[in-house]
């Protein structure tokens, strides 16, 4: 396995962390950063104990949580809207991101979301989320 140095495993997770509007491809980040697919596959999940289409999953997961949270109630977005606004085609790669990442069909964790986190002030978002999708 080639070592990939931690400054530059740091720019890709900081990248996948600052772009969750676009859909990772870990082939095309591997060729931005000039190492091998398996390498960035290997040292990623070492390094951060975590797959990098996990990684880029979670990231989406959160961003969608906070995209849904501030939607105005006057105007209820669907799950087309919310898929253009992660970088998916079609209504499939929002569904496929629920599904996977929490076991719920974005419908569900809509509703979790919606429910669950405005009603409790005291606690951030992220443990609510914790508590209840894990």
């Amino acid at each position: 396995m080639g070592i990939i140095p931690d400054e530059k495993l740091l720019s890709i997770k900081n990248e996948i962390e600052q772009n969750p509007q676009i859909v990772i491809n870990s082939t095309e980040i591997a060729d931005k950063y000039g190492v091998s697919l398996k390498d960035l596959c290997n040292n990623f999940k070492y390094k951060f104990k975590v797959a990098v289409k996990e990684y880029a999953s979670n990231v989406k997961l959160n961003y969608l949580k906070d995209l849904i949270l501030r939607e105005d109630e006057n105007y209820k977005m669907r799950s087309h809207d919310y898929s253009r606004m992660l970088g998916y085609a079609d209504d499939s790669g929002i569904q496929n991101l629920t599904k996977k990442g929490v076991g719920r069909t974005f419908n569900e964790f809509k509703e979790v979301i919606l429910t669950r986190c405005r009603e409790c002030k005291k606690k951030s978002c992220t443990e609510i989320c914790e508590e209840i999708l894990k």
